[in-house]
């Protein structure tokens, strides 16, 4: 548990100490929602909401022109895949483009103070459109694949494919 939040923690400081180096880098805060749904029958008797919106925050480091990595945290509400309580999902992507950019990543699930053992993965295609100067709306879709081993709170050996549409406000700094 903790080497999964020190790999997690590793990968922003290195991404952090990286903007130096280039003279593209950019930093930029995001506040948005998504809507999530899930694409496959759970295959459970357990009763699940297979949509809903979640809250998200994130942070994105531009390394280069091309090349940056976002850190986010998302606030999945109670219901998610059965879920009693609210959920967190911090996660770390590779970010490919600017305006018109493709990311990958992965992160992991936190409930009542526990980190779960199976990570998801996710793909995101995204459009980023400047408002203003430092500001901008980022309009994405992600494709997610969870594997839920371990969980006895929510269900026990599934896989899931969830799809999410979101946005969020990004204020450069």
């Amino acid at each position: 548990m903790n080497r999964k939040i020190f790999i997690f923690a590793a990968m922003l400081a290195l991404g952090t100490s990286a903007v130096v180096l280039s003279a593209d880098s950019s930093v930029s805060a995001g506040f948005g929602a998504h809507y999530w749904r899930t694409i496959d029958d759970l295959g459970t008797s357990r009763e699940f909401d297979r949509q809903g919106v979640a809250w998200t925050v994130s942070v994105r480091l531009g390394l280069s022109r091309w090349l940056g990595v976002e850190g986010a945290l998302e606030m999945l509400p109670g219901g998610f895949l059965g879920a009693d309580d609210r959920l967190y999902a911090p996660h770390v992507m590779v970010v490919l483009g600017r305006s018109l950019y493709l990311a990958a990543g992965g992160g992991w699930f936190f409930m009542d103070g526990d980190i779960y053992d199976d990570p998801f993965y996710l793909c995101r295609g995204g459009l980023s459109l400047e408002l203003l100067p430092l500001v901008s709306v980022d309009f994405y879709g992600d494709y997610r694949f969870t594997r839920w081993d371990d969980v006895e709170t929510i269900a026990r050996d599934i896989s899931t494919e969830t799809v999410t549409l979101g946005a969020a406000v990004r204020v450069g700094f």
